[in-house]
């Protein structure tokens, strides 16, 4: 949260899918996997929002981490802050997980890949950043490029089937277009 207050449907649903696209993404032996599992089920089926905060704390304390955990070197240098580092980080592992899955029906059978695509992943992350990131000039940098479609993103990643030029929307992302996620990014 970047405020106290509850989240909003629209914050809510981000939060869902940002946390759904680190489930199927990360690895499933990932020590973070257990606590998307638990985030998932139970934080999602909660409807008292006015302890929402509380109880999302709840959910997370057993798995956080000792404050004695340091951020690596690489997130540490030239003055960059590790949790945006790290943050950023975890964004790129995610987008490889993708394109390494991409390819493997049982993975696309039970992660239901036809309803996603690189565009609306993209778009989740996009949603993430403008409502949980706390750098305020890196989120108004961030979402200036993206709205932009600077780095060609609206050209370079595929959101539906329709922008194949077919009309069969129950296509699979190809691995070329998981990559191209990846370059994006």
């Amino acid at each position: 949260y970047t405020s106290s207050d509850h989240l909003t449907s629209d914050q809510r649903k981000t939060l869902q899918d940002f946390l759904y696209i680190l489930q199927i993404s990360l690895p499933s032996s990932s020590s973070i996997q257990p606590m998307l599992k638990a985030l998932l089920e139970q934080f999602f089926n909660n409807n008292n929002q006015e302890e929402e905060l509380e109880f999302l704390r709840s959910i997370i304390k057993p798995y956080m981490l000792e404050d004695t955990i340091t951020w690596s070197s690489a997130c540490t240098q030239h003055s960059i802050t590790g949790f945006t580092c790290g943050l950023w980080t975890l964004f790129h592992i995610s987008s490889v997980g993708f394109a390494f899955q991409a390819g493997n029906i049982e993975w696309e059978k039970q992660t239901n890949m036809s309803l996603l695509s690189p565009g609306k992943i993209a778009d989740t992350l996009r949603n993430f950043i403008d409502y949980f990131f706390r750098c305020e000039v890196c989120v108004d940098h961030f979402l200036y490029n993206y709205d932009s479609c600077n780095y060609d993103r609206c050209n370079r990643l595929v959101y539906n089937n329709n922008d194949r030029n077919n009309n069969n929307n129950n296509i699979i992302p190809t691995i070329k277009e998981w990559k191209e996620y990846i370059l994006w990014l």
